[in-house]
């Protein structure tokens, strides 16, 4: 088995695809040359949270956090997310990355004045 395998393009570490190419030879044999697709598809982000909260009025800005850890590469962006005055809000965390599929996630975010039972 004095064959020899090289490949061309073999590695790929992020979302895409590519063509691969391995060459088999040897001494007294056609060499043959095989082609196919690497192909790296977005994974889904799991293992994060995103819960409501309910803060007593103060005066102070207040603001609500995933929980969880982001994988590599992913970041996280808040739309509504803070609030100095009595009432409610949903907030939106969106999570995303090139190499993830994007999520979005939402939560109820209260400000109230226990003093009144608002």
């Amino acid at each position: 088995t004095d064959a020899s395998l090289t490949y061309i393009n073999n590695s790929r570490k992020d979302v895409g695809t590519q063509s691969v190419t391995a060459t088999i030879s040897r001494a007294n044999y056609t060499t043959l040359v095989l082609t196919a697709d690497l192909k790296i598809t977005p994974a889904t982000i799991l293992g994060v949270t995103f819960q409501g909260g309910s803060f007593k009025y103060d005066g102070s800005l207040h603001s609500l956090e995933i929980t969880g850890a982001l994988p590599v590469g992913a970041i996280v962006t808040y739309s509504n997310n803070e609030r100095t005055d009595v009432g409610s809000q949903e907030v939106k965390a969106t999570i995303s990355g090139s190499n993830y599929i994007e999520l979005i996630l939402t939560a109820d975010y209260n400000y109230r004045d226990h003093a009144r039972g608002q």
